[in-house]
C-alpha cells in the first residue's frame, strides 16, 4: 500500500515539474515564467520529499526529520528566491509583457544607497 501512495506522491512532484517546465517555455515575459518556475517546482519538489517521508518512514520505523527539515527549506526559500529575481529584474529594466494590467511598482522608487 505505501509503494501506491510512494508512486502517487511521485507522479504529482513530475506533473508540477512538468507544468514548470511547459510554463517557463510557453509563459510570455520573464515575470510569468519565474512565478512558474519559482511555484510549481517548489510544490514538485515538496510532493518528492513526501514521497521520500512517506518511504523511509514506512521502511525504516522511524520519522526522518532530516528530510521534513530539507522540505520545510525549500518550501519557504523556493518563492523567496523567484520573489527577489523578479524584483531585481523589474528594477533593472525588464519591461513586462504587453497584456500586463496591474503594475504595482509602477510608482515605487527604491532606496538610494
Amino acid at each position: 500500500m505505501s509503494e501506491i501512495i510512494v508512486s502517487i506522491f511521485i507522479l504529482l512532484g513530475l506533473l508540477m515539474m512538468l507544468a514548470a517546465a511547459v510554463g517557463v517555455l510557453r509563459l510570455p515575459d520573464a515575470y510569468c515564467r519565474a512565478h512558474a518556475s519559482g511555484m510549481s517546482s517548489t510544490f514538485g519538489a515538496m510532493f518528492f520529499m513526501v514521497a521520500a517521508l512517506v518511504y523511509f518512514t514506512v521502511q525504516t520505523g522511524t520519522f526522518p526529520f532530516k528530510l521534513l527539515a530539507i522540505a520545510l527549506f525549500i518550501f519557504f526559500t523556493g518563492p523567496i528566491g523567484a520573489h527577489m529575481l523578479t524584483r531585481a529584474a523589474y528594477f533593472t529594466g525588464i519591461k513586462p509583457w504587453e497584456g500586463t494590467v496591474v503594475d504595482d511598482l509602477k510608482d515605487y522608487t527604491p532606496p538610494k544607497r
